[in-house]
C-alpha cells in the first residue's frame, strides 16, 4: 500500500502592476502586496512605492523626457539647489573675440581704461580695461601691459586667470614690453592735425614739423606728462630769450668740439682747409 501524498501548497499569486499618470500631479506606481497562505499561518509581505516627480520640460533640450525618478524629494531639492547654482556660475560669453579686440585697439575704436580701484589683486596692475572708444562700454576683454595680449574676462570672474597668465604665458622681459606700446590711430590723427595748424600758424615748413627736431621735442613732452599727470602745455612753453639763449649755448658748444677735433687733426697732419671766394 502506497504512503499518502502530502497536502498541496498554495502558490502565491502575483499581480500586475499598474501606472497612473495625470499631467500636474505626481504619479505613484503602486504593486499590490502579495499574500503567501499556508495551513499555518498567513504572512503578508509589504512592497516597496516608487515615486516619480514630474519636472517641466526643457525648451533648449530636444529631449522628450520630462520626467525624472528620484528616490526621495530630499534629493529632488539637492538636484534642484545644484542645478541654479551651476547656471548661476556660468559667466556669459563676450561677443568679442581677443583678435578682435586687438585689432580695434590698433585702430581706435577701442581704448583702454584702469581697473576699478576696488580690485585689490596684485594682478591687476599688470593689465587694463579694453572698453569702446565713444560710450566706454566693457568689452568682456582684458589687455595685458607686460606682453599686449588680450584675453577674456568679464567682472564676474576672478583674477586667478589674470594671475595664471603672469606666472606661465606671460614671459616677454617689461623693456620688450615697453617698445610694443600700442598708439589708437585717432590720437595720431589728432597729432598730426596739431603739426598742420602749427605750420599755418608760424608759417613754418613742413620738414620742420616732421623731422628728427620735432620727434625730439615730442618725445621730451610725452616724458613730461608721464612723470608730471595733468601738467599744461601752456605752463610748459618757455619763452622766446629762453630758446635764444639756449640756442647760443648750443652753438658755443657745437664749435667748441669742432675746434677740438680740427686741432687733433692739424697736429697728426691730416687737416686740410679751402676757402669759397
Amino acid at each position: 500500500m502506497s504512503p499518502p501524498k502530502p497536502p498541496a501548497v498554495r502558490q502565491p499569486t502575483k499581480r500586475k502592476t499598474r501606472s497612473v499618470f495625470t499631467p500636474g500631479t505626481v504619479p505613484v506606481t503602486a504593486s499590490t502586496p502579495a499574500s503567501t497562505s499556508t495551513s499555518a499561518s498567513t504572512t503578508t509581505v509589504p512592497s516597496l512605492v516608487a515615486l516619480t516627480v514630474a519636472i517641466p520640460p526643457d525648451t533648449s533640450s530636444s529631449s522628450t523626457d520630462t520626467t525624472a525618478p528620484l528616490t526621495s524629494p530630499a534629493l529632488s531639492t539637492a538636484a534642484s539647489s545644484s542645478s541654479s547654482s551651476s547656471t548661476t556660475r556660468k559667466q556669459p560669453k563676450s561677443g568679442v573675440t581677443n583678435e578682435e579686440a586687438y585689432e580695434k585697439l590698433c585702430s581706435g575704436d577701442y581704448i583702454l581704461e584702469d581697473p576699478d580701484k576696488k580690485w585689490s589683486c596684485p594682478a591687476w596692475k599688470s593689465f587694463k580695461l579694453v572698453v569702446e572708444d565713444k560710450t566706454f562700454k566693457k568689452v568682456g576683454v582684458v589687455q595685458c601691459q607686460r606682453c599686449l595680449k588680450c584675453l577674456a574676462h568679464s567682472s564676474d570672474s576672478g583674477p586667478s586667470s589674470l594671475a595664471k597668465h603672469l606666472r606661465g604665458a606671460c614671459r616677454v622681459p617689461d623693456a620688450a614690453a615697453k617698445e610694443c606700446v600700442i598708439v589708437p590711430k585717432r590720437m595720431k590723427d589728432h597729432l598730426a592735425a596739431k603739426l598742420a595748424e602749427k605750420c599755418a600758424r608760424d608759417l613754418s615748413s613742413i620738414s620742420g614739423a616732421v623731422g628728427e627736431g620735432m620727434a625730439n621735442v615730442v618725445q621730451a613732452a610725452l616724458d613730461i606728462g608721464s612723470a608730471c599727470p595733468g601738467a599744461q602745455a601752456a605752463d610748459l612753453m618757455p619763452c622766446f630769450n629762453t630758446v635764444r639763449r639756449k640756442l647760443v649755448d648750443e652753438a658755443d658748444e657745437c664749435r667748441a668740439k669742432v675746434v677740438a677735433r680740427m686741432r687733433e687733426a692739424i697736429a697728426d697732419g691730416r687737416c686740410a682747409a679751402t676757402t669759397d671766394m
